[in-house]
């Protein structure tokens, strides 16, 4: 069976990508392992999602950030 050059090309752009993911987590699962982490718990931390507070937190970080840089360039300026 042969691939059309189309079929190829979004082989190729889906594949990556994924590939890319893979090695990722590959990688960092081996150095969780070399450290002597427990791998289960730090994928299951990353890849969960925050409570409701969590988002509340997220949001009154980055506003705190942004009113920070937005004021400190107004007084430099």
């Amino acid at each position: 069976m042969t691939l059309s050059p189309r079929q190829t090309k979004i082989i190729l752009a889906i594949g990556a990508p994924v590939l890319a993911l893979v090695a990722a987590f590959l990688i960092t699962s081996l150095v969780l392992i070399l450290a002597g982490d427990d791998v289960g718990g730090v994928w299951g931390q990353i890849l969960s999602l925050p409570n409701h507070r969590g988002y509340v937190n997220i949001i009154n970080a980055a506003t705190v950030s942004t009113c920070r840089r937005s004021r400190s360039r107004s007084a430099s300026g």
